[in-house]
């Protein structure tokens, strides 16, 4: 109850004034991100939580447990059935979600 995970795609490139990447004029997106969002709070002070630099087609999901103790993170490339799954004990964190 105190954010959410959600996964986005890097914001457009501005170089001298003019857009370099909308993400519209593409034939695909690339470099898949991961970052928590706290409410109420601005969106500029969301954290990164996974990117991976190496994999530009990934793209990321994720939920957490219904005890809240662990957040799943599912990773895919198209359709292919090579998809990667890892987990993170949430108590592992001094503070929590903080």
């Amino acid at each position: 109850s105190k954010g959410f995970f959600y996964s986005r795609y890097p914001a457009p490139t501005i170089k001298d004034g003019e857009l370099v990447d909308a993400g519209t004029e593409t034939d695909a997106n690339l470099y898949h991100e991961l970052y928590y969002h706290f409410l109420g709070t601005d969106q500029s002070q969301d954290i990164l939580c996974w990117r991976d630099p190496h994999n530009p087609k990934y793209m990321f999901g994720t939920s957490v447990t219904d005890d809240g103790k662990y957040v799943l993170l599912s990773i895919e490339e198209g359709c292919d059935p090579v998809n990667k799954i890892y987990y993170f004990d949430l108590t592992k964190l001094p503070n929590g979600l903080e």
